[in-house]
């Protein structure tokens, strides 16, 4: 399953997701805090999986072929990938639009490759960003699959549908 969500509070968001969950899950996460080789030891245990940003420089784009392979073999053996389909943190109560392309990416990898993904909208909320003491609200939406690009040959289309579809879930649970 791909967990596609909001990201407003930084590091705290993938934490309190997977502290949820009652099986392990694998975080997407910025690929310039992977720079040391010490960080990356502490990460890698914590399934934190980098992904670059083009702000990361254009040589490290290459790298997330890695990432989308990473994130697949994860799926296939029916594992949890979270994404935070935003592509960025910002202390933000909306949803900051448009939805970045590498979980529709992962996701249509997959489909094509007979592995039936579904993902989960999640919509999280903090009651603060920067006082102590946070309440936070995770919203759940309902589990889509493959069924939301039926009649859709097109991987770019499905791509699309799979950011409309996302968008339109999150903004429900906004």
């Amino acid at each position: 399953m791909i967990i596609a969500c909001n990201h407003p509070n930084s590091f705290l968001d993938a934490m309190m997701v997977g502290a949820y969950m009652k099986e392990p899950v694998h975080f997407i996460t910025r690929g310039d805090i992977f720079r040391k080789s010490f960080i990356r030891k502490i990460l890698k245990p914590l399934k934190m999986i980098p992904i670059f940003r083009i702000r990361d420089g254009k040589d490290k784009l290459s790298l997330n072929q890695q990432t989308f392979d990473a994130a697949q073999e994860i799926l296939r053996k029916n594992g949890i990938v979270l994404i935070f389909v935003e592509g960025f943190c910002e202390h933000q109560t909306e949803l900051q639009l448009p939805l970045k392309k590498g979980a529709p990416r992962i996701l249509t990898a997959c489909w094509q490759q007979g592995v039936d993904v579904k993902v989960l909208p999640v919509w999280l909320r903090y009651d603060s960003f920067f006082d102590h003491g946070k309440i936070l609200d995770i919203n759940f939406g309902e589990v889509f699959g493959r069924e939301i690009v039926n009649g859709i040959s097109n991987e770019a289309m499905q791509m699309s549908q799979f950011n409309k579809q996302t968008e339109k879930d999150l903004l429900y649970l906004s």
